[in-house]
């Protein structure tokens, strides 16, 4: 599958799914009307409800000592200018009694895909919209705990954060740039509350 068979789908006017590893080297695409068949699911719920759930997942995170080795490399490589933006992502265990299919049905997430048996993924952002002749696009950058005194203010206010976001907003500007002459932010750092688990979380989008 290549980008060339995504354009195919489009110049059909047929819509259809399509799966992109970060390298964008493997894709995969099906038209909308073989999901079922291919044992797929996909939703989009902008206003879903929070479903009431016991805590079932069973999580390791990483040994502190491991992931300051990673960190410390990745702040060496930022002070040698080899990179600027960079997301440090680490693998987390994870055991539980549900299947796949049964952890996508209960998740409290507006977005989320289930691929098979192969994985589960969710997700509060809103990558691209694209409605009549404009494109939107809402980055998220800036989370902190809801339960924390003065959340809202303190994540605002913290000058790390606001830096971390308009970097990630002019990334996209300038993306969106090279298809539009017209780019304007029309709502810049709001917040919105999520249901995480045992936890509310608050994070900042534009």
């Amino acid at each position: 599958m290549t980008f060339d068979d995504l354009n195919s789908f489009g110049a059909k006017r047929e819509p259809f799914l399509f799966i992109v590893d970060f390298k964008a080297q493997n894709i995969i695409a099906y038209a909308l009307c073989e999901l079922e068949a291919k044992d797929i699911e996909f939703c989009i719920d902008e206003e879903y409800a929070v479903k009431e759930h016991t805590d079932f997942l069973e999580k390791k995170g990483a040994d502190f000592s491991e992931y300051k080795k990673k960190f410390d490399f990745v702040i060496e490589k930022i002070k040698s200018g080899e990179t600027y933006l960079l997301n440090l992502t680490q693998p987390t265990l994870i055991k539980t009694p549900l299947s796949l299919k049964e952890i996508f049905g209960c998740a409290n997430a507006h977005y989320k895909l289930r691929y098979k048996d192969e994985f589960v993924c969710f997700s509060p952002e809103k990558f691209i919209q694209i409605e009549g002749a404009k494109i939107s696009t809402f980055p998220m950058k800036g989370t902190i705990d809801a339960s924390m005194p003065n959340a809202k203010e303190s994540i605002l206010a913290n000058q790390k954060e606001m830096a971390e976001h308009i970097m990630v907003v002019d990334l996209l500007r300038k993306h969106i740039k090279k298809k539009k002459k017209k780019v304007r932010v029309e709502n810049f750092r709001y917040v919105h509350e999520i249901e995480a688990g045992e936890k509310k979380l608050i994070h900042v989008s534009s």
